[in-house]
């Protein structure tokens, strides 16, 4: 080809491409990347500028995009004042954001945003977009908690439901009593929830969360709630309630050590038999999901006197933080994107680490048990998933439907043979953005993991660690169509 024809091809292609630039930048044109917009003067095409970030400077507090909508909420704490708040925020280049008429500076300009407002981004070709920011003080979330001492059974059936089979003479270990051995039941003590501070009447609990067996209720919160926990203690110990996660004084710790405060900063460690308490607790940002996280997470209460022999004991539950703009009102605090929640704790409580080792032997196994012995010490170790055994989790506390979005909030706890691989069979889900069907936890590690739920039918769901499997750490779950 010859320079004379190439030049000639050269110009063709660069005027081709003048034409096309001159069509997609005139007057009212279209940008690169731009979106029709009706209220343009020009009646084109321009494009599109967007509030790329918004928070607040004092208190600081990072703003929610709500997914599919132009909607902004900024979660701040209970009680806060939003009469005069300054906003932080940052916009696509060559913009200028109003409110009404009023031009925002980011960083000074002062609102009240006791009401949503609507900031309106505009371009010098006049495009605009309107984003509406709702800033959400937290609400006040009371509950009425009490330890009591309670018989609780790890296998009310009597059997091995997952065989459908009477105990086997290994299964027995765990199970039977007699022969100097307790069994499969043991004086424990569990936390329970009133209807209110005269610790008189006992709150049902809902279907949904019949699964639970013998942990505490859930606790519930929005990121910029508080939580209060008036808390007595029936049972006939000391015990005390202690969180993680969400950001407590020294007042509502829970927790006896060196720590040096005075005697005002530590009525809450130790609250004896019979005594009451409020812990506050508030819910920041921090103790919301994070960027990895989906709309909700998991954290954990538990009794802190003595941490090991109290949990043991029984005193522990799960406490679940939505993220703000994703609870489904201002009572339902269920994320509104998932359909159903389970929470389970993969865990060998070792009931000869318990208060009530002693008790369980007078109840159970009289004058002929030896605690000595290393098969007296082996057949307390109790290999459950929420305190049951093999299977007896009754199944229709663990049924879902075909093509809902299950979350599962799962934990282990206790010591370090506390190493657990939970395994279900039949389904997969996903987990920091993997696809899995196993997941591993360790002692008071807490995951939410994500189950588009597909496959009908009764499934397997347990430990995958072979010891574990075979001294009971295994249950079933269903899916209907």
């Amino acid at each position: 080809m010859n320079s004379q024809r190439c030049r000639n091809i050269l110009s063709l292609i660069i005027a081709a491409v003048a034409t096309m630039c001159c069509l997609g930048c005139g007057g009212g044109g279209e940008e690169t990347g731009g979106i029709n917009n009706p209220t343009n003067s020009g009646g084109g095409y321009t494009s599109e500028k967007e509030l790329l970030s918004f928070g607040l400077a004092s208190p600081t507090a990072s703003g929610i995009f709500i997914p599919g909508e132009n909607t902004v909420v900024v979660p701040v704490l209970y009680g806060t004042d939003v009469s005069a708040l300054i906003a932080t925020f940052t916009v696509s280049s060559e913009t200028t954001v109003y409110v009404g008429s009023v031009v925002q500076i980011p960083g000074k300009t002062s609102n009240n945003f006791s009401q949503p407002i609507t900031y309106v981004v505009n371009t010098p070709g006049l495009s605009r977009k309107e984003f509406t920011i709702i800033v959400k003080p937290g609400k006040l979330r009371k509950y009425f908690f009490a330890s009591e001492d309670i018989l609780w059974n790890y296998a009310p059936t009597g059997m091995n439901v997952i065989t459908g089979a009477p105990f086997t003479e290994e299964e027995k270990v765990f199970t039977a009593n007699g022969n100097g051995f307790i069994g499969c039941v043991y004086k424990k003590a569990l936390y329970f929830e009133y209807t209110d501070d005269s610790f008189s009447i006992k709150k049902d609990i809902p279907p949904e969360w019949k699964h639970l067996g013998f942990l505490g209720p859930v606790i519930r919160a929005v990121v910029g709630d508080r939580i209060e926990i008036h808390y007595k203690n029936k049972a006939s110990r000391a015990y005390s309630v202690h969180p993680h996660g969400v950001f407590y004084t020294k007042a509502s710790e829970g927790t006896p050590y060196n720590d040096g405060t005075g005697p005002d900063d530590k009525k809450d460690d130790t609250v004896p038999p019979g005594g009451t308490w409020t812990y506050i607790w508030d819910v920041p940002e921090r103790a919301g999901p994070g960027p990895m996280d989906g709309s909700s997470i998991l954290w954990w209460y538990h009794s802190h006197v003595n941490e090991p022999k109290d949990g043991n004991v029984g005193l522990l539950g799960p406490m679940i933080v939505t993220a703000p703009g994703m609870e489904r009102s201002d009572i339902d605090l269920r994320p509104k994107d998932v359909d159903r929640e389970f929470v389970q704790c993969f865990w060998i409580t070792d009931e000869n680490d318990s208060w009530y080792l002693k008790d369980n032997i007078d109840l159970f196994a009289s004058a002929t048990a030896n605690p000595d012995s290393v098969a007296f010490t082996e057949s307390n170790k109790m290999h459950g998933i929420n305190g049951f055994v093999y299977g007896n989790s009754p199944l229709e506390n663990m049924t879902m439907k075909n093509g809902e979005h299950v979350r599962w909030y799962v934990a282990a706890f206790g010591n370090e043979v506390d190493l657990h691989t939970p395994h279900w069979h039949g389904n997969t889900f996903t987990w920091a953005g993997m696809r899995m069907d196993m997941i591993e936890l360790l002692p008071m590690s807490m995951k939410t993991i994500e189950m588009a739920v597909d496959n009908p039918g009764i499934w397997l769901e347990h430990c995958h660690v072979n010891d574990h499997i075979k001294a009971g750490m295994i249950t079933r779950y269903q899916v209907i169509p």
